[in-house]
């Protein structure tokens, strides 16, 4: 009555079927690991957001790369602001000596805000946007805000209905 499931057909589906329920046991296996790393991860950003301040320098000493036990530590950094040593380092991807050098600045008293400043209040901040102060001024409110240039709608075209160019009739 059921030999034909003895025939080739019904043993390779058959096969088949156990190969992909294994694969789903792995890939379920897979997702909870991931999901013990992310919790990990997660537990110690809310620690450190529980956590008080540390001088910046007790965290990132000059002259010393960053342990992975830094990430996420809540720091206090005071200070003066240099403008003779300001520098620009916009639209570059962070490098551990660039990254370094403003941890090094802020431990020796230099604000985030006195950091920001150097990069956005520089020549090259300009010119990497359009050269013009509307061009400057419209990157800062998109960089420093968040915020995106209002749109400006256009005038329709003699003749053309508001419902075709998306408003209300």
């Amino acid at each position: 009555m059921y030999r034909f499931l003895l025939t080739t057909r019904w043993l390779g589906f058959a096969a088949l079927m156990l190969a992909l329920a294994a694969a789903m046991v792995g890939l379920g296996f897979w997702q909870l690991s991931r999901y013990h790393e992310r919790s990990s991860v997660n537990a110690r950003i809310d620690a450190a957001l529980r956590a008080e301040p540390v001088p910046v320098g007790q965290v990132l000493p000059v002259g010393v790369a960053p342990t992975a036990g830094a990430a996420w530590t809540r720091v206090r950094a005071t200070g003066r602001f240099d403008a003779a040593h300001q520098v620009l380092a916009r639209d570059r991807s962070s490098d551990s000596g660039g990254v370094s050098y403003w941890v090094g600045q802020i431990g020796h008293g230099a604000t985030f805000e006195q950091v920001e400043l150097s990069f956005i209040g520089s020549p090259e901040y300009f010119q990497l946007h359009g050269g013009t102060n509307k061009g400057a001024v419209d990157a800062l409110y998109k960089d420093v805000l968040g915020l995106e240039e209002v749109r400006r709608h256009k005038s329709p075209r003699p003749g053309q209905r508001a419902a075709d160019r998306g408003g209300c009739v």
